[in-house]
Formats: structure tokens, sequence, C-alpha cells
């Protein structure tokens, strides 16, 4: 199974660092250890703005995609 978490920022100093972004991070791996629970296999992505697009790995069958932008800007960046 696949699932893709949708988050303006995510936790990292190249965006934010206080708390409330590791929320999705929590959400990946709940939903892998429910999947394992049952036998089941979960791939989970991310996708977050950040200063500069790119593709991270983040633990085991947690990825990251970062759109190159600001969250809490209401203009998209260039």
């Amino acid at each position: 199974m696949r699932a893709l978490h949708i988050s303006p920022t995510f936790y990292s100093p190249d965006s934010v660092v206080g708390g409330g972004e590791k929320y999705v991070l929590y959400l990946c791996q709940a939903g892998a250890s429910a999947a394992a629970s049952r036998g089941l296999h979960l791939e989970s992505t991310l996708l977050a703005f950040g200063a500069q697009a790119g593709r991270r790995s983040l633990k085991d069958d947690i990825s990251m995609s970062i759109i190159s932008g600001t969250p809490w800007s209401r203009t998209p960046s260039p």
C-alpha cells in the first residue's frame, strides 16, 4: 500500500522546527505499524514546501518530496 501525506511544512531547519510539523511523521509511523500488524506493507510519501525542490528519504519506507515555495506566502515562488 502507499499513502501520500500533504503538509505545508516539514521537520527540518530547511522548513520549520517547532513540533507541529512532525505530526505527519507520526501518522506515517502509526500507519506503517497498523499495516504491519495486519501483514501489510505501507510506503508513505510526504509532500511539502521548502526552499529548494527535491526528494529525501526520511526513514524506512517514508520519503519526502519537496516543492519549491514558502508555505506561509500567498504567492507561489518563481
